[in-house]
């Protein structure tokens, strides 16, 4: 028989983490600053913009992924959460009627 085991605090740990990357990254790409003419020459300058705005977008695109992760391991822990105490009440009601004269 196979044995299948879920940590539902790990579960969910495993959710706030997700989304506290998905917050991280979003704060991180607020953060950031232009150089506004620091660079010194234009195509310097130009290139520097066009490596942000690469970054900008591929670290949104990462932080979408990450909220969907989390999503999914959320609504995981509460359908393992559910099933467990789905489980519980049978085991008890089976119990209470094997108990039964």
């Amino acid at each position: 028989m196979t044995t299948f085991r879920v940590d539902l605090d790990d579960l969910r740990s495993l959710a706030r983490t997700l989304d506290h990357a998905a917050n991280d990254l979003r704060e991180m790409d607020r953060q950031r600053g232009g150089l506004d003419g620091d660079a010194g020459a234009a195509d310097v300058e130009g290139a520097v913009h066009g490596f942000i705005a690469h970054w900008s977008d591929a670290t949104g695109r990462i932080a979408r992924s990450l909220d969907a992760l989390s999503l999914v391991t959320e609504k995981s822990h509460d359908a393992y959460a559910a099933a467990d105490g789905t489980v519980a009440a049978a085991s008890a009601e089976g119990g209470r009627r094997m108990l039964r004269p």
